[in-house]
């Protein structure tokens, strides 16, 4: 079974304000997307009665190591710096995508399409920046143990909560609720490739 750790309040309030208020302006650039993940594109159809996938918004900060956002340097390099130091792990170095995810309010109580980040990855973390329902899901299998006869299990569901953070191995699938009650459901998923 895989390790998961949760981390709460380790990012100062001022900064988490400063991102939601960047993020949720205007001027600030997303793109839509038609679905959180594509079912099937892991060779594998991890659609059941429990999934509904839906639109969200990205903003993507950093692709395939490359900074593609104004707000890098002052939105995600604090983070990064403040998590090292915290945690004790090498974060800034292995850095190999980062975006923001905005869900808005569904009707459905299903969750998006189960993935996985990123195959050069070995681990992912998300920080969750506004007040909103719509839990993370975590399943026990990956590529390697996922039997489709079997389904996925549930590992564990985190609750959103601002400056809450996540750290789980990539290669396991996992997915989130979209918000029913309150919105924006926005956070920031960080993959760092392997050591």
């Amino acid at each position: 079974m895989q390790k998961i750790e949760v981390y709460d309040d380790v990012i100062p309030r001022k900064h988490l304000n400063f991102v939601e208020e960047t993020l949720l302006t205007e001027k600030t650039k997303w793109t839509y997307y038609k679905k959180t993940s594509y079912a099937g594109g892991n060779g594998f159809d991890l659609c059941d009665e429990n999934t509904y996938d839906r639109p969200f918004f990205v903003h993507k900060f950093l692709n395939e190591k490359k900074i593609v956002s104004e707000h890098y340097e002052t939105l995600i390099v604090p983070i990064l710096k403040i998590l090292e130091e915290k945690t004790g792990k090498i974060l800034f170095d292995r850095l190999l995508r980062c975006k923001a995810n905005l869900h808005e309010l569904t009707p459905y109580h299903k969750y998006c399409y189960p993935h996985m980040d990123d195959y050069r990855s070995d681990l992912t973390m998300l920080l969750y920046i506004t007040q909103a329902d719509g839990n993370t899901v975590i399943f026990n299998e990956n590529i390697k143990t996922y039997n489709q006869f079997r389904g996925l299990t549930v590992n564990k569901e985190i609750k959103p909560k601002p400056g809450r953070c996540i750290f789980f191995d990539s290669s396991y699938y996992h997915c989130g609720y979209p918000p029913m009650i309150k919105a924006p459901r926005l956070l920031i998923n960080f993959v760092f490739e392997r050591e």
